[in-house]
């Protein structure tokens, strides 16, 4: 993940996103091979990282059958998620420990 250590005291504890956990020795490779995480990548163990919301198409009824809207972030108490196919989880990111910022580190 880019390093955002700057945007508030206690970051990534907080933070919602939609990146995949990853094992230590996948972000290892992840981090020699993913381009989004050339330049200034960081690190970090989150202890907790529950689902919080989806992003997905959002549809309404209709008399011709379901009709799509467009995307929506939406959660999970929010009603229009009977109405919203989900295509990505967001996760919330608790309880961080930084430890890199380079795969050497790791």
């Amino acid at each position: 993940m880019t390093d955002y250590r700057n945007d508030w005291p206690g970051w990534p504890d907080g933070m919602a996103t939609h990146d995949a956990p990853v094992c230590l020795p996948c972000a290892r490779a992840a981090a020699r091979r993913c381009p989004a995480l050339r330049g200034r990548p960081v690190f970090f163990r989150s202890k907790a990282h529950p689902i919080v919301v989806v992003r997905g198409a959002r549809y309404t009824p209709s008399p011709q059958g379901p009709v799509p809207l467009g995307d929506i972030t939406v959660g999970f108490d929010d009603p229009a998620i009977r109405w919203t196919i989900a295509h990505q989880l967001i996760r919330k990111l608790t309880d961080c420990m930084i430890i890199g910022s380079s795969p050497e580190q790791l």
